[in-house]
């Protein structure tokens, strides 16, 4: 969570959690009452100063006074100042263990500070206090995307958009988790709902266009991206998209025109090299290929997609060594299910009376092909020798010693 999106996640908390103050009848708690009002309404204005000032006075007055004290703690929360927001929440709810708000901006300053844990664990208290409680349902769909379990965020902001049709936030949310989460048809479906609504927002037309590429519905996708460059016609991402899908379909000359032109407009991105090397790379360019790819690296030197192209087209040149050191770099594009296991990567250190474990990547013929490597690390000392190889081949490779 960048510091922009900090700072701009948390306004909106703040504006949609202020309870609303009443005036007491005791000369004392009309006075606190008059002096919180006049302090919202400086936080509420941005003067987050002079709020600070009142609020500190009522706690100085009566250090027992929850609502400012928690006024005080979304403040805090709004500055980004993390820890002392956390302190000041649990101060409230050792006060109100009962209020859902005070557990929801606790579990935002938890998010924000990197404590996923007790993030979680602050929302899900204010959802049992509120089970309607939408604003709680979006933040924990918040935490569980940031932190890369879609299927959970689904949950999440379904439910907050069952708690409210008619936030289109939390409504767009749902369809990028479902499309991050794989379940592309149900997010084109959102993001076209969303568009009749809002016909021609940018933001919405690239989500579609990006999720129609995905499930390989490229002509509509390319008619999409043109009409975007209609009225942004030198709009970066479009002509970066538009060139990588004219490529997919194999419209070559199309693909290095919009390449060229990203180029042009973006001179010093790196995506617009690796694109038009791709191109160059169908029509046998070879060189040209290798200069663009060379190119994107040298403009983004951790570019893992743009070296291991570089890499394959070394091998096309016949420069296997080359290519096979950029080839590793494939596990940096799209990581496999199996490189989240725990150890580490052999370097080709010795092996004896260690386990090593080997997977599949590709095909059944690389996997029968580099068989041979298991049982010549076998013969380097290693204790056990682990394959985990495609379901297909399992009971032939059983036979192997």
């Amino acid at each position: 969570m960048s510091q922009q999106q900090i700072q701009s996640y948390l306004a909106k908390v703040v504006v949609q959690s202020f309870p609303q103050v009443e005036t007491g009848t005791g000369s004392l708690m009309d006075e606190i009452q008059a002096q919180l009002k006049a302090a919202l309404a400086h936080h509420q204005a941005g003067n987050l100063d002079q709020a600070a000032t009142i609020y500190q006075h009522v706690l100085d007055t009566n250090d027992r006074q929850w609502e400012a004290r928690y006024y005080l703690g979304t403040l805090q929360l709004q500055r980004g100042d993390l820890d002392q927001s956390i302190r000041t929440f649990l101060q409230v709810v050792q006060l109100q263990p009962e209020i859902p708000d005070v557990h929801n901006n606790l579990g935002v300053a938890y998010h924000a500070a990197g404590k996923w844990q007790e993030a979680g664990q602050s929302f899900e208290q204010a959802i049992r206090l509120n089970p309607h409680y939408e604003r709680a349902y979006f933040n924990l769909g918040s935490l569980f995307e940031s932190r890369g379990v879609f299927s959970e965020a689904v949950k999440c902001y379904q439910k907050a958009h069952e708690l409210n049709s008619g936030n289109s936030e939390t409504h767009q949310k749902l369809a990028d988790a479902l499309k991050s989460a794989g379940e592309w048809v149900r997010a084109e479906d959102i993001y076209r709902e969303l568009l009749v609504a809002n016909p021609g927002d940018f933001d919405l037309s690239m989500k579609l266009a990006y999720v129609l590429v995905l499930q390989r519905q490229y002509p509509e996708a390319i008619m999409l991206y043109e009409s975007m460059l209609k009225t942004s016609p030198d709009h970066y991402q479009i002509l970066v998209s538009l060139s990588y899908v004219q490529e997919a379909v194999g419209n070559i000359d199309a693909a290095i025109a919009a390449a060229e032109r990203s180029i042009q407009v973006a001179p010093t991105q790196p995506e617009g090299y690796n694109n038009l090397g791709n191109a160059f790379k169908l029509k046998h360019d070879l060189e040209g290929a290798s200069e663009n790819f060379k190119k994107a690296i040298s403009l983004r030197p951790d570019f893992a997609i743009a070296e291991f192209n570089l890499a394959t087209t070394r091998m096309l040149q016949g420069n296997l060594t080359a290519g096979w050191r950029g080839y590793e770099r494939r596990t940096a594009i799209d990581a496999s299910p199996q490189q989240q296991y725990p150890g580490q990567q052999w370097q080709g250190e010795p092996l004896a009376g260690k386990s090593i474990c080997l997977w599949c990547e590709q095909g059944f013929g690389d996997t029968l092909l580099f068989l041979c490597f298991a049982m010549e690390l076998k013969q380097q000392g290693a204790e056990r020798v682990l394959l985990l190889c495609q379901t297909e081949l399992a009971d032939l490779l059983k036979q192997v010693p």
